[in-house]
């Protein structure tokens, strides 16, 4: 739902591939209670250090990215929330091939 799906045609990395064959295995490891349990968005946030966050607005985990820094910034985490637009999940990590 939301960028998860309607993004997956244009990230490169999290792919229609990740899509089609790594959700369903990822479904098989454990329930939906669990996923959401583990998943840093449903976490303590009290307490953390300040969070930098960058993240593209066409990218699939959008949506979870601006869910971790509302999450963050309701537990008075400091977050510096950067937006760039037509780039893939963890685009940053690119850096050193361009």
């Amino acid at each position: 739902k939301g960028s998860f799906k309607h993004y997956v045609k244009h990230d490169l990395v999290v792919n229609q591939s990740v899509f089609e064959k790594g959700i369903p295995y990822i479904a098989t490891q454990g329930s939906e209670e669990f996923f959401s349990v583990e998943s840093p968005v449903y976490r303590n946030m009290k307490e953390l250090p300040p969070l930098c966050i960058v993240v593209s607005e066409h990218e699939c985990c959008f949506d979870q990215n601006v869910k971790l820094c509302n999450r963050a910034r309701e537990a008075r985490v400091h977050v510096d929330f950067a937006v760039w637009k037509f780039m893939c999940h963890v685009f940053p990590v690119f850096t050193g091939f361009l």
